[in-house]
């Protein structure tokens, strides 16, 4: 790589000034499980040095293969527990007669919608970073705190959401894996636009906190019509 740089003309000491490619973006050298591999460990475990050690000169389509296939494990994974106990649900009631007949049409339906949440995950993927680290840019632009230009926050935040794949744990993965891509979220943002905490903090969040208060102020103008109508 660093003869490379000196052959395009690249001044000596560039490529440790600018950092290095993520893993994932080296993976023709590395290997394609290996370079994903390698860049789940680096973003779950040290996230500070990945981002801040990320060449932040590249423009790149490849990283939305990662929260694709982010997505698409949790998904599959997800799918298999679902349709296990579907089955064992299906077993056990299969002896209840009536009853059971009558619930069988609900137990077709569900696997249907998890076989089709499997194919859709790519799409929702995709569509999730869009808007995320639009809203992220968004907030960064009116803030004038947008150093680099979409793409780049766009990338950042296609390796940010790999604590997603915690999802594949029963129970507490969704939770964990909420709070931990949030945390890494902060990271990317302040690394990537050399910004501040508290920046990075609102970039990633104020969507989630306009969210909850359209939700919140939706809630009491129900409460308000139902109140007044008794």
């Amino acid at each position: 790589e660093a003869v490379g740089m000196l052959e395009a003309g690249v001044p000596a000491g560039a490529a440790a000034a600018e950092g290095t490619l993520p893993p994932w973006e080296r993976r023709q050298q590395l290997g394609l499980v290996a370079g994903f591999v390698e860049t789940v460990k680096a973003v779950l475990f040290e996230p500070t040095r990945f981002f801040q050690g990320m060449d932040k000169r590249a423009t790149t389509w490849d990283c939305l293969a990662v929260p694709v296939v982010v997505n698409v494990i949790v998904a599959v994974v997800n799918a298999v527990l679902q349709l296990t106990m579907f089955a064992g649900l299906s077993a056990f009631i299969a002896g209840m007669g009536e009853a059971g007949e009558a619930m069988a049409p609900m137990f077709v339906t569900n696997t249907a919608m998890i076989i089709i949440s499997v194919i859709l995950a790519p799409v929702f993927a995709v569509i999730g970073v869009f808007l995320y680290a639009g809203s992220i840019h968004l907030w960064l632009a009116m803030t004038s705190n947008a150093r680099l230009p979409f793409p780049q926050t766009m990338r950042g935040y296609c390796y940010s959401g790999v604590p997603n794949i915690a999802q594949i744990v029963p129970i507490l993965g969704p939770l964990v894996a909420v709070v931990w891509s949030i945390v890494t979220t902060v990271i990317m943002v302040k690394a990537v636009h050399r910004t501040t905490t508290g920046h990075a903090v609102m970039a990633t969040l104020w969507l989630l906190m306009l969210f909850l208060c359209l939700g919140l102020a939706a809630v009491i103008v129900i409460v308000g019509l139902v109140a007044g109508a008794n």
